[in-house]
């Protein structure tokens, strides 16, 4: 999904939900964080640059590192996307059903969060997504503070709620089940970008899980992406779909 839709849904829904303050704006720049922070190719994931830009941070911070992450990588499943064209639908699934759990975990205060917190040590399933597994928490939310962290994972999560309902991201049936998720580096950029959002038939369920996420982690309790993340009996390996 472009970002000024990802923007534009999450503050509808903080809109409707009266989100205001620390929250709503943390919120809001976690959503921004799976796209912004995108600078790499290939299969690179994670690379340490001292001059690295904090797309997070408003531009400002240039002395520290970053996180980078691609369409084209290893982490595809941030965007909702396979990894490459063949993958199982049903892989891709459990990749976005183990982000969701991380984030629930940051977002309820269940992991420990601190400057020594590092993936390999409190998230294993997470890790095997990653070039290097030593990566901190705070290098993926952009920052220390541990109430920023809960805010920004979830606003992490409603893009990935959103991606999933993106229409050149994912195929979705009438049941609003996947069927199939879509390989980026089998599109073709431009029609991807033409449908990149999502579709009518589909806006009203993308809404409702939004707010549903955002109440469920403000009251502390985790949201449950089963409902979002089921498969149809016919789900297909990726491919790219009619984008290519």
């Amino acid at each position: 999904m472009l970002l000024n839709n990802h923007v534009q849904y999450s503050l509808i829904c903080l809109d409707a939900l009266k989100i205001s303050g620390r929250a709503r704006e943390q919120i809001s720049l976690g959503v921004t964080a799976n796209d912004l922070c995108e600078l790499s190719g290939g299969s690179q994931i994670f690379i340490k640059q001292p001059n690295a830009i904090r797309a997070m941070e408003i531009f400002i911070h240039n002395d520290d590192p970053a996180l980078f992450q691609s369409h084209h990588g290893r982490l595809a499943s941030l965007h909702a996307m396979s990894k490459g064209c063949g993958e199982p639908a049903s892989s891709t699934r459990d990749e976005l059903a183990a982000w969701f759990g991380y984030l629930n975990e940051l977002a309820t205060g269940k992991v420990p969060i601190g400057r020594a917190s590092k993936i390999e040590l409190n998230h294993k399933k997470m890790r095997a997504l990653f070039a290097d597994g030593s990566i901190a928490f705070e290098d993926i939310n952009d920052t220390r503070e541990i109430s920023k962290i809960r805010y920004r994972s979830i606003g992490m999560m409603l893009h990935l709620i959103q991606d999933s309902y993106t229409a050149s991201h994912c195929e979705r049936n009438d049941d609003n089940e996947l069927v199939k998720f879509y390989c980026y580096e089998a599109q073709d950029s431009a029609k991807h970008k033409a449908c990149d959002d999502v579709s009518k038939k589909h806006k009203a369920a993308l809404m409702g899980e939004c707010s549903l996420c955002v109440e469920s982690l403000l009251d502390n309790a985790e949201y449950d992406c089963a409902p979002l993340l089921a498969l149809s009996a016919d789900a297909a390996h990726s491919d790219g779909g009619c984008f290519v």
